[in-house]
Formats: C-alpha cells, structure tokens, sequence
C-alpha cells in the first residue's frame, strides 16, 4: 500500500516509508497472527465456525501452541454465540484439531487451556 505522497504506507494509510527499523519494529510488534493447517481450513466436513475457532485460538498460541481466552470472549471477538462457539470446541476437538484442559484455583473453575495439535 502507498500512501497519498508516494510512500509505504501502513494499513491505516500512515506514510512509514522514513520509518527506522526501530519505528517498524514497534509498529509491527503490535500485530498479532497465527499459524494455521491448510488441511483444517480446507477439510469440508469442518464447519465453518471450527475453523473460525482454530484460527481465532491459533492467534493467541504461545510458542508451546497452548491458549487461554474465554469461550466469551472468543464469541465476542468472533461474532458468534457462546452455544455455537461450545459447539465449534466439541467438534474441534473430536477432530483432534485440539484438547481441552479445565483449569482451576482449588474448586473453582478459572478457564480452559486450549492445546493445539500438531498435525503436520
């Protein structure tokens, strides 16, 4: 992308063509992606809310592929239900795309530990 003077432009149209290597870093360090199997996104018999949920956990995944967000933020920040993001976890994990480890501080609940499977 080029912004209105002829530069590099980043996408919000900021002009970052004189940004240091420094400035980029910063600027990029920010951004957060995750790694996905193809094979997932591309398997048919996945609906398409699992794969929505793959990619949304893979995102968040530390170097140990593990991840923590709540099931409502994930529908939050997915846009969809909380029901059908519980739904996209069962089937994501019946397709051994991930296992699901209940975390708790004594007998209380605190969150789930999502850990993806390495299915290269």
């Amino acid at each position: 992308m080029f912004a209105a003077s002829g530069g590099a432009a980043d996408r919000s149209g900021v002009d970052v063509s004189n940004d240091s290597a420094e400035q980029f870093v910063q600027r990029t360090s920010r951004v957060q992606f995750g790694m996905v199997d193809a094979d997932v996104i591309r398997d048919p018999s996945l609906p398409p809310s699992t794969k929505n949920v793959y990619a949304y956990l893979a995102t968040y995944c530390s170097k140990e592929r593990t991840a923590f967000p709540s099931r409502a933020t994930m529908a939050r920040q997915i846009g969809l239900s909380v029901r059908t993001v519980d739904a996209a976890l069962k089937a994501g994990q019946a397709a051994g795309l991930w296992t699901i480890k209940r975390r708790s501080v004594g007998k209380r609940q605190t969150s789930n530990l999502y850990e993806l499977h390495d299915l290269g």
